[in-house]
């Protein structure tokens, strides 16, 4: 109760120092700000009002909005929609069985191999073989000569 006591006489002393130095031409300016910042909200809210009002009014949108969301309310009470569903769930339970179905026997194959092994002499040097006779490489000297390697 005490802070509360305290607290209070705080903002009422600020509040009475605050009016007695905002006398007269100041007091007036400060009222003169607040009454154009409340004229300029006014006009702002009616302006938008009138773009609000021009929306709805153009092609009667509003109807248009209503009509789209009764015919989305429309086709979800439909049969067709819960039928495709269901068709897409069993779908999916059968391509899950057949994909675990198929895992299981590849996990009994007994002629599966996990390693592969490259012979880095046999993959690259019939590769470089290859093309150093496709691409030769030819290296051109400062006095016009060249040579093919």
């Amino acid at each position: 109760m005490g802070k509360k006591l305290l607290i209070g006489l705080g903002v009422a002393g600020v509040a009475f120092y605050a009016s007695k130095k905002l006398s007269g031409k100041y007091l007036e300016k400060a009222a003169s700000k607040l009454d154009d910042i409340v004229a300029e909200g006014q006009e702002t809210a009616l302006k938008y009002r009138e773009y609000l009002l021009d929306y709805l009014d153009e092609d009667d949108k509003l109807e248009k909005i209503n009509k789209k969301v009764l015919q989305a309310k429309d086709l979800v009470d439909k049969d067709s929609v819960t039928e495709a569903l269901s068709n897409l769930k069993s779908s999916t339970s059968n391509l899950k069985d057949k994909l675990m179905e198929k895992e299981d026997s590849l996990d009994n194959d007994e002629d599966l191999q996990d390693d592969i092994v490259i012979d880095q002499r046999s993959a690259f040097g019939k590769m470089k073989e290859k093309t150093e006779l496709e691409n030769p490489t030819v290296v051109f000297y400062p006095d016009g000569t060249s040579e093919t390697k």
